[in-house]
């Protein structure tokens, strides 16, 4: 009772929050040891806390307990809490009386986001990748807005392959679905499972979904030129489609206030032509978008047959079947959880997940180069992929990433098994028989017949042995894959060196990794300067004028006159190489570019006018930051 008499209860509110989870759920929002101390990896989620791991939570909370109010209890900024225990009784009172009268319906969301593509001369190409952790929070904001009314709106994530698209087909899980990806003229960028784009022409899309408009009511393709999509889905028999022109490009922004406004009119029970008119005038009234007017008019629904026809409810109209959602997690450990945008890697990391495929004969990839480069940033990217797409293949049920600084949890046994038996092997201990016998056996019993991805950081244990522990990794690996039994496995090593001679059978592919191109790094830098920088100038805030950008600064080897630079002009281009992009290292351009001044940025952008006279100030320019 005390807590109604504290000046603010906001700060127990994300207490009362955790509590009510644990009700909620029967589990514990972070892990805790027999202590009841939270572990170095949770602890680490709390102070970064966001909204993608909220919903990530949030998404095992069953549609009959008060989600939106565990949403709103458990807001990182205590403002943005309950102010009072008086709105929670509410909540707790209203989420009771209506609990008889809620409806239900579900959207299916695929979330296409290839990292590379063939070029015609066959060299591997990255494509630039999109941020589906900003999407999926807004739309589950969006028809969070609706449960007020009771309207509850279950989201769920699918890879954009073709794999998943066919499982839809099949289980009819949805009457309304949603695609995110690269927009073409020509074809649909989807997913393959290695991460390269499969490109869907019109002739195969239209084989792919014939007979999907026996189910499906409405489909939303977000993505640039997407009206040819939609109209193989209204052929196909599906009664609504929301798409883009085939010759516009939509700004990033636009498409975001359109579909959040879209899908919050939907679930709260409008109808589709209202929810289309809504979205629209929310364009137009954003701030932020650039021609709002006509960007707006780029947002098409077909067929054109009238208003009439649209003016219909597409959320609620007919009975939803409860589906359990609950796809085979894989269980991780020691992954570092990074929320730092990785760029120019996409390469690398289509390359270790074609050597980690079933598929592939190489027992390990080596991921190697100089510090400070980003290689722990990169192979935990890659885990966070496979992490993200758990109905997809490789399909693992266990990601364990050695040494890890986290407490070990009673259910962490086999993690616990396998660091002890590298680390018996490595000091080579005097009762090593007796220790590798007991711990061979309980590897060997929990692993049997499952999927391991294994990650040494090669690097860690070194310091920790102080020594060369490169051959004796090596045999330690080698004999637990042998000893494991497991269906699969896959071993990732971390190291600044490339492998040494090892007499291992171990079958091991290199990744090196090296500094960022140029494109990557300006792409890093504007990513990574102030919000309110950013938003000052266009050149660091648009795709296309960033693109312009680039080639200002960086002009192509066939622009005119470029093979005639001398001397001086490539002096000047290493002087900004170094000074506002590290040289290519990314923890130095994003040291740089979080300290940059108005002064720095219309400098670069500038940088190759006719130079004004320096001011006595100019040693306040950007340096690195060691």
């Amino acid at each position: 009772n005390a807590l109604f008499f504290l000046p603010t209860c906001q700060p127990s509110m994300w207490c009362f929050g955790v509590l009510l989870y644990f009700l909620c759920t029967g589990k514990q929002l972070f892990n805790v040891d027999t202590k009841e101390d939270v572990d170095d990896e949770d602890l680490l989620r709390i102070c970064e806390w966001d909204d993608a791991w909220k919903q990530e939570k949030l998404s095992k909370v069953d549609k009959m307990w008060p989600r939106r109010l565990l949403e709103s209890l458990l807001q990182k900024d205590p403002s943005n809490r309950p102010e009072s225990w008086n709105v929670v009784v509410d909540e707790l009172n209203r989420q009771s009386s209506n609990s008889d009268n809620i409806v239900y319906d579900r959207i299916v969301i695929f979330q296409s986001s290839p990292l590379v593509y063939r070029h015609e001369n066959n060299d591997i190409l990255p494509l630039p990748e999109l941020d589906f952790n900003q999407e999926s929070t807004m739309l589950r904001g969006a028809l969070g807005d609706a449960a007020q009314k009771g309207c509850t709106v279950d989201v769920i994530l699918e890879t954009g392959s073709l794999d998943r698209l066919n499982a839809f087909m099949a289980q009819q899980m949805s009457q309304v679905m949603h695609f995110s990806g690269h927009g073409s003229q020509n074809y649909m960028a989807w997913e393959d499972e290695r991460g390269k784009v499969k490109m869907i022409f019109e002739e195969d899309l239209r084989r792919q979904i014939l007979g999907i408009g026996e189910f499906l009511k409405c489909v939303f393709i977000s993505a640039c030129h997407s009206e040819w999509v939609g109209q193989a889905f209204v052929d196909a028999g599906v009664p609504h489609a929301v798409c883009c022109p085939v010759a516009e490009r939509l700004q990033d922004i636009a498409a975001i206030e359109f579909t959040r406004s879209f899908y919050r009119a939907l679930a709260c029970q409008r109808t589709l032509l209202h929810a289309f008119e809504l979205a629209k005038r929310a364009v137009i009234d954003s701030p932020h978008v650039q021609n709002a007017e006509e960007e707006a008019s780029k947002f098409l629904l077909l067929p054109d047959r009238g208003d009439d026809y649209h003016d219909v409810p597409i959320f609620f109209a007919s009975p939803v079947r409860a589906i359990q959602d609950e796809p085979t997690r894989t269980k991780d450990v020691g992954v570092p959880r990074s929320r730092e945008l990785l760029v120019g890697r996409n390469v690398l990391k289509y390359s270790i997940l074609s050597n980690l495929s079933p598929e592939s004969s190489t027992d390990a990839v080596r991921v190697y180069g100089p510090e400070d480069l980003g290689k722990t940033a990169l192979v935990a990217e890659v885990c966070n992929h496979i992490l993200q797409r758990p109905r997809s293949p490789p399909q693992l049920d266990y990601i364990f990433w050695f040494p890890s600084t986290s407490k070990m949890h009673d259910d962490d046994s086999l993690y616990d098994s396998i660091s002890s038996f590298v680390s018996v092997i490595i000091q080579n201990d005097s009762n090593k028989d007796d220790n590798l016998r007991q711990l061979r056996h309980s590897i060997a019993e929990v692993a049997h017949q499952k999927s391991l991805l294994l990650i040494f950081d090669t690097r860690e244990y070194e310091k920790h042995y102080n020594g060369e522990t490169s051959n004796l990794l090596h045999n330690a690996i080698d004999t637990l894959l042998e000893v494991s039994k497991a269906r699969y496995s896959k071993v990732i090593l971390i190291s600044e060196k490339p492998s040494t001679q090892s007499t291992t059978s171990l079958r091991e592919e290199p990744v090196p990794v090296s500094a960022l191109d140029f494109e990557s790094a300006v792409t890093l830098f504007a990513h990574r300067i102030p919000d309110d920088l950013r938003w000052r100038y266009p050149e660091l805030n648009s795709r296309k004028k960033l693109e312009k950008l680039i080639n200002y600064l960086d002009p192509p080897e066939e622009a005119e006159g470029f093979l005639e630079h001398d001397d001086q002009w490539w002096d000047r281009y290493d002087e900004m190489w170094e000074r506002f992009f590290g040289s290519g290292v990314p923890s130095r351009c994003c040291n740089i570019a979080r300290r940059v001044s108005d002064r720095d940025i219309e400098r670069l952008i500038n940088w190759w006018d006719p130079v004004v006279e320096d001011s006595p100030d100019d040693d306040d320019f950007p340096s690195i930051v060691e």
